[in-house]
């Protein structure tokens, strides 16, 4: 079995067996990582793996490498079969092979808390407008690894990470507390005043004088300004521009991570 990705084939020839006797607690895509640990115990035969350039692929190799790519890309991923042999699962982790911290790691998973429903709304928003600019579709774990990115402040980390919660002090914030339902509604545009708003619509938040001179730098990156959306804002620390011939443009996502969560960050502010 030839492939293009040395990390799938270390992932099946070298650490299996570690995260199958870990209970796959650090293995990543644990569900597709144990359903083709179950295909190969199906099959009978010895198999050989080998990690060769995409260049020298085999014609079958290629057209999977070519709509694995597409796929990635798609706004909603594709339902995979990960189904299990009967004979193949077994819960649980081999007990001489745990630590401490694998124990604790596997208590906090069997705890871990669900994700709230507003928190996944708002999620598939900004895959949507990430997606609409950029035509990539991050994988939430990767959009939540973003807020990490070393390229903005703390300060922004905090104003993105809030925003994927929903956790600003507007639109139905002040529903809740009473006498302050007013405070819900834009006291120059009598609107409802929601993130989106304050950040893209209103005139008294001071966007409309921030994002044009935001625009103009943009544009001298020879880029063209890309359409605004809540969605496409929030998710400024994941962008990936590429060039006409496909080629990445690092400098292009750190400039458009840097002037797009400096200029959200300075209209809430105002």
């Amino acid at each position: 079995m030839a492939g293009s990705s040395p990390t799938s084939i270390d992932a099946i020839t070298k650490h299996l067996l570690y995260w199958e006797d870990h209970d796959w607690l650090k293995a990543p895509d644990c569900e597709i990582l144990e359903a083709i640990a179950s295909q190969l115990c199906k099959h009978g035969g010895p198999m050989t793996f080998k990690a060769t350039s995409t260049n020298l692929l085999p014609l079958g190799c290629l057209n999977a490498h070519m709509l694995t790519e597409d796929s990635a890309n798609q706004p909603t991923p594709d339902l995979i079969n990960t189904s299990i042999a009967l004979g193949f699962q077994i819960s649980g982790a081999c007990l001489p092979t745990m630590t401490q911290s694998l124990f604790h790691q596997g208590i906090l998973h069997m705890l871990w808390p669900t994700t709230h429903r507003n928190t996944n709304l708002i999620i598939t928003c900004i895959k949507a407008g990430v997606q609409s600019c950029t035509n990539f579709t991050p994988t939430s774990p990767r959009l939540w690894r973003s807020l990490c990115s070393k390229t903005v402040s703390c300060q922004i980390h905090a104003f993105l990470w809030k925003n994927f919660h929903q956790a600003l002090h507007c639109r139905q914030y002040w529903l809740h507390i009473l006498n302050y339902e007013h405070c819900a509604n834009c006291h120059i545009c009598d609107d409802f005043e929601s993130v989106d708003h304050i950040l893209l619509e209103c005139d008294a938040s001071g966007q409309n004088i921030i994002w044009p001179p935001t625009c103009e730098l943009w544009l001298k990156k020879k880029l063209p300004w890309p359409t605004l959306s809540l969605g496409s804002i929030l998710g400024c620390t994941i962008c990936d521009f590429h060039d006409s011939a496909g080629c990445p443009l690092p400098s292009a996502n750190h400039l458009y991570t840097i002037i797009i969560s400096e200029s959200i960050y300075l209209i809430w502010k105002i």
